[in-house]
């Protein structure tokens, strides 16, 4: 008797001790709270989980045992189709058989960057031809000439983007914001490891600009001198008038030609003005700084400033150079692995975007796309109107302007109305195909010369070019302070989401268009007007309203854990939450239009967005460290389990089971 009773006592802890190790995640091998981390390489059990207990795992199992099987340790729908998309292009450079402006741009660009014996050959004398000129000048009226024609490049002591400005947001104008050699690469570092980093680094940029090591050392030196005294004064400044770098101080043209001579000698040489005689204000970040630099243009200091013009450019051109500097630049230890053609075409890929888009759009993407990706996009923003139209939380007041929010929100699907004509650009290669460096910099120059053109004009919130929208990238996204939407080809690859079935394209495309159209309602977006300018909007009580409802998902979403020992930062990834539940919400409504819509199908397609693998925990947590979204399974199971149709959906999701959510705690701001 008492044998039997051991033998039971030890089939009960041995019962006990393997539910206490497996539960429903499977096993406590396995990270992630309460679900398993199925974005993790073999975070994964055994067997297929039950819907109710992790329905993302449940849906996309067989993928992940998949990706198993062949070692499949990094992938996601978006990456393989970056790729594809890539391929395709790449294909189409190398197929001489097809011609467009487009694709001669593209391989004449290709052949420049590709010509290792010609650019070996050329060394540094490139560049040598630009800052001979800088080295040349014997006075700081010289220099200034030779900056306001417009030949240099790089940012010597400023950077600029054409954009609306804070005293006038209905034309274009130009922000501006410093640029010094140590101060912009110590970025508030002043370590003495990464002082010698810096000051190793801008010695090897001197010595290609055609300093010997004793003037380099010397120029140096007094670089680093001139720095520290610019923010002496800058602090100065800003004592005296109150205002901060962060500050965007207002002025005009004319205004910087007293205030900055330097700064007034790049905007002419640049073209940032208006050739049609129009007003430009132009948006002065760091003003201190650039008033310090003002104050400093002085004879003595002729040779510090001509060192900070040519450790510029030899800065930007060191890529453009031989390839033994180029391989420099991106730390190759040795040439075994170096493949220029793979590196040429990311050069043409990357800096030519219009013109890949073009390639890409005319070649490949499928015909009639767009319209019914546009047609589409309308219906979700007339349901986010109809949803603000019958929100019950909030005040007349408000309701009005966001009803006026998101009337006046634009959208560009797949390409704009209009593109760039290449035809000058071609020519302009034709003539300068001795140097690579020198195509870069007609490159450069048309595209500037586009966005200057711009300036002093009626503000375009869809402009393609000032958006720097590249077409073929696989992503869609809200602009806050354009109050604009895009949905880019790049994001609809191979068709993917065209299906016959209603269901599978409002669970692929449309939750994502909802999702970009419920930005302009987000966090972020509750702090933007309808024309995206930095506003306010809300009355005090609706605004305590929404920032309540949005603290309620942040605090659900922090005791989540996706890694041992790390739970997810509600607070910062809830503004990407809000937007993810907002395009559930949007489609689901949109989906009532469907007497016979299969919300199974709808919700197990939804699930195909959130396959991901990362190779390891290590980095997921570099991953999550960094991004406002949370990791794709929570996303997919978070936000499912908000929704009340969900439930309808799978009647095994009942209290006790972990995807359920009680009605009261199914959480969303819209």
């Amino acid at each position: 008797m008492k044998r039997t009773l051991t033998a039971l006592v030890l089939i009960v802890l041995i019962l006990l001790t393997a539910c206490q190790s497996t539960g429903k995640n499977g096993s406590d091998n396995l990270q992630g709270k309460p679900w398993v981390n199925s974005n993790i390489y073999d975070n994964w059990p055994s067997e297929r989980p039950a819907l109710e207990e992790n329905f993302e795992l449940h849906v996309n199992y067989d993928r992940y045992m998949e990706a198993k099987e062949k070692g499949i340790k990094k992938d996601n729908p978006l990456s393989q189709a970056s790729n594809a998309m890539a391929e395709a292009v790449r294909s189409l450079i190398a197929d001489t058989s097809k011609s467009t402006v487009e694709l001669e741009l593209m391989r004449a660009y290709y052949k420049l960057f590709a010509d290792e014996e010609q650019r070996n050959a050329q060394g540094n004398e490139p560049l040598l031809l630009y800052t001979r000129m800088v080295s040349n000048a014997t006075t700081l009226e010289e220099l200034s000439e030779e900056v306001r024609k417009g030949l240099l490049f790089g940012d010597a002591f400023a950077e600029f983007a054409v954009d609306k400005t804070s005293s006038d947001t209905t034309h274009y104008g130009v922000w501006v914001e410093s640029v010094l050699p140590f101060r912009s690469r110590l970025k508030g570092d002043f370590s003495d490891e990464n002082i010698a980093r810096v000051r190793e680094r801008l010695t090897n940029l001197m010595i290609l600009a055609g300093y010997t090591e004793e003037e380099t050392a010397q120029a140096l030196d007094l670089m680093e001198s001139y720095e520290v005294l610019a923010d002496k004064i800058s602090q100065e400044y800003y004592e005296k008038t109150g205002v901060t770098g962060e500050d965007a101080v207002p002025m005009t043209l004319d205004e910087i030609k007293d205030f900055c001579t330097p700064l007034y000698d790049q905007l002419i040489g640049l073209g940032y003005w208006s050739a049609e005689g129009l007003p430009v204000m132009y948006d002065i970040y760091d003003a201190g700084l650039f008033y310090a630099i003002g104050q400093m243009y002085i004879p003595d200091n002729l040779e510090i400033i001509k060192s900070i013009y040519n450790v510029s450019m030899a800065s930007y051109a060191k890529q453009f150079l031989d390839i033994p500097n180029f391989a420099e630049m991106y730390d190759f230890e040795s040439f075994e692995d170096f493949d220029i053609d793979l590196y040429s075409f990311q050069f043409v890929y990357q800096s030519l975007a219009s013109a890949v888009d073009q390639t890409y759009l005319e070649f490949v993407f499928p015909k009639g796309v767009r319209q019914t990706i546009t047609d589409l996009t309308v219906d979700y923003i007339e349901a986010m109107r109809a949803r603000l139209e019958n929100t019950t939380w909030l005040t007349d007041v408000t309701k009005a302007r966001a009803l006026d929010k998101v009337d006046k929100m634009l959208y560009i699907v797949v390409y704009p109305d209009y593109w760039i004509d290449y035809s000058e650009l071609l020519e302009l290669v034709a003539e300068h195909d001795q140097f690579l460096l020198d195509a870069v910099l007609c490159r450069d120059d048309f595209y500037r010369g586009y966005m200057t053109s711009l300036l002093g004009h009626y503000f375009d919130r869809t402009d393609w070019v000032y958006l720097q929208a590249n077409s073929i990238v696989a992503n869609a996204y809200y602009k806050y302070a354009l109050n604009v939407i895009t949905i880019l080809a790049g994001i609809l690859f191979e068709n993917r989401y065209f299906d016959t079935s209603i269901e599978t394209i409002m669970a692929s495309i449309g939750t994502i268009i909802g999702h970009e159209i419920t930005h302009g309602f987000d966090t972020t977006g509750c702090k933007f007007n309808e024309m995206g300018d930095p506003e306010i909007w809300w009355t005090d009580e609706d605004y305590k309203l929404f920032n309540e409802k949005a603290a309620r998902i942040a605090d659900a979403l922090s005791q989540i854990e996706p890694l041992d020992g790390y739970n997810v930062n509600g607070e910062f990834v809830v503004g990407e939450t809000i937007a993810d539940l907002g395009g559930l919400v949007l489609t689901l409504d949109l989906a009532k239009k469907y007497p016979d819509f299969d919300y199974d199908l709808f919700f197990r397609t939804f699930m195909n967005n959130f396959y991901e693998i990362m190779p390891d925990a290590e980095t997921a947590m570099d991953n999550y460290i960094g991004d406002n979204h949370t990791a794709d399974y929570i996303r997919a199971n978070f936000n499912v389990q908000m929704m009340d149709e969900f439930y309808e959906t799978y009647p095994q999701v009942v209290e006790g089971t972990t995807m359920y959510r009680a009605p009261e705690d199914r959480l969303s701001v819209w």
